[in-house]
């Protein structure tokens, strides 16, 4: 649908002509002089003529003007008056026209027109209506009634506005577009035949409106951790259908679960399918939605509220994992965010379930410490609670284990049979394990009190109820033997003190001996 040429939609009657020359040269010296300025408008079978007055001669005033019509040799008078409507004539004829001034003794020389075809334009269009769209109109009507010449097409134009557009000859109905949503048209509608257009009808008055739509969201996670990246995505379609809308701006907003003030997060364009996506970090337990917001082809939508769920970053751990009955351990971490103030909990399993055993508040930045004394050897089971607040979800640690042993130095064999440079196998001392655990004695050490007689020991597993002899001589760890490949004995005939240290070089044990 091209835009017509035409300015305006207003019916063409009239057409300029270009002033003829007068026709001959008198040869008497006082006439009436010609006229100048003539002009023919074509109308329908009619042709309408102005001219400039010609100047009298001495006879006296101007009294007459004649007209004659060719073909057909018709003259007509117009007496005085410097215009005149000569009718009945045929359309689609090519007329010229001689104006002479006459003062009732002589008459002038004759100005002639160029040839001036008077012609019928086409009807005006029936039923002309128009529907609303959204932003555009389509405008229906009945074919106009053919003038003189052949309907070549038809032009329409909006009214405010003035937007125009053309059809073909056979079109009985346009769709404009671009039109403004919400502003009331009327659309005048004219026939033209290439060279004269119509009369013009109008339509009814109508007001464009909006697609309506739908906007979607989604999360992509119920519950994330603190810190974590949430994906919200969603599509903007045409209302009641599937079909997306695309290259449209999404707005995403944010609020804290269980308030009613929303913050702006981020935009996404929709693409080809009306798809969008935005990611967010939400600190705390939060709700989201999207927005879309009215265009001048679509309405404003907004999607369904989507709630997420923030579960803080708990850690914890217990120093050491494995202790000496009768010592303290730690079990220490950190939450985040921070929940200054508010309480945490030290749970413990027994009797097939998990019970609270201690509470600490948090500090300013998150952190928090217990202790722990176990009353007896075995392995112990605790965890970090966190209970939910409003803004976030409750959180708990893994389980964290805690292993209590009681060993020690049950004696020292200090004085092996004979020489004890020939038997030192028969020197040792004596590790017993107390408790119901057994206990890896690899990274441990013995020490005999000397300078240069701290020995690590090697991997063992001392199990509970028994003992290993720590032999001073050359051997293979195994059974209930452990060597330290000395080539001297390590232990004083006349007293001594052995001291037994776990992996940290925490004393876990001290044998002291004298002899008469």
């Amino acid at each position: 649908m091209a835009a017509a040429t035409l300015a305006l939609l207003v019916p063409v009657t009239s057409t300029t002509l270009a002033t003829a020359a007068p026709i001959g040269t008198s040869t008497i010296a006082d006439l009436p002089g010609a006229v100048t300025d003539l002009t023919a408008t074509p109308g329908d079978t009619t042709v309408a003529l102005s001219w400039t007055a010609a100047l009298p001669d001495s006879h006296g005033p101007i009294t007459d003007y004649a007209i004659e019509t060719q073909p057909g040799g018709a003259i007509v008078h117009a007496g005085t008056a410097t215009s005149d409507v000569v009718t009945d004539l045929t359309n689609g004829t090519a007329y010229t026209f001689t104006v002479t001034a006459s003062d009732g003794v002589d008459s002038g020389p004759g100005t002639t027109t160029g040839p001036v075809t008077p012609f019928a334009p086409p009807g005006a269009p029936a039923s002309v209506s128009a529907t609303a769209g959204h932003a555009s109109a389509t405008v229906s009507w009945q074919p106009a009634a053919v003038g003189t010449y052949q309907i070549s097409g038809y032009v329409i134009q909006a009214s405010p506005g003035g937007q125009t557009v053309s059809a073909d000859a056979t079109a009985t109905q346009v769709v404009v577009t671009g039109l403004d949503n919400g502003t009331a048209y009327t659309f005048a509608v004219a026939a033209t035949d290439g060279t004269h257009l119509g009369a013009v009808a109008t339509s009814n008055s109508v007001v464009p409106t909006r697609w309506s739509t739908a906007l979607s969201i989604a999360r992509r996670y119920a519950t994330v951790r603190y810190g974590a990246t949430e994906v919200l995505s969603g599509r903007l379609v045409i209302a009641g259908t599937t079909t997306g809308i695309a290259g449209q701006s999404i707005r995403l907003y944010t609020r804290r679960h269980g308030t009613v003030s929303w913050v702006y997060v981020a935009t996404a364009t929709t693409t080809s399918t009306g798809s969008w996506s935005l990611t967010h970090k939400p600190p705390y337990n939060s709700d989201y939605t999207a927005r879309f917001a009215v265009t001048a082809l679509y309405a404003a939508a907004a999607s369904p509220n989507v709630a997420v769920t923030v579960v803080p970053v708990l850690t914890a751990v217990v120093r050491p994992s494995q202790m000496q009955l009768g010592h303290t351990a730690t079990i220490s971490g950190s939450l985040r965010p921070a929940h200054s103030g508010q309480l945490i909990y030290l749970q413990r399993y027994y009797t097939l379930a998990w019970h609270n055993v201690a509470s600490t508040k948090l500090s300013s930045t998150g952190t928090f410490g217990f202790y722990v004394k176990p009353a007896s050897t075995a392995t112990w089971l605790y965890r970090i609670y966190k209970p939910a607040d409003a803004d976030h979800a409750s959180v708990v640690t893994g389980t964290l284990r805690l292993v209590t042993y009681k060993i020690g130095i049950s004696s020292i064999h200090y004085d092996a049979a004979g020489n004890d440079f020939y038997n030192l196998n028969d020197e040792y001392a004596l590790i017993h394990n107390y408790g119901t655990n057994s206990v890896n004695l690899s990274g441990w050490s013995l020490d005999a009190g000397d300078t240069g007689q701290r020995f690590t020991l090697p991997a063992y597993s001392l199990r509970p109820g028994t003992s290993v002899a720590v032999r001073t001589g050359h051997g293979t760890t195994g059974g209930a033997s452990i060597y330290l490949n000395r080539n001297a004995p390590i232990w004083n005939n006349t007293g001594d003190t052995g001291t037994l240290y776990n992996p940290l070089g925490t004393i876990i044990s001290r044998y002291k001996y004298l002899t008469g």
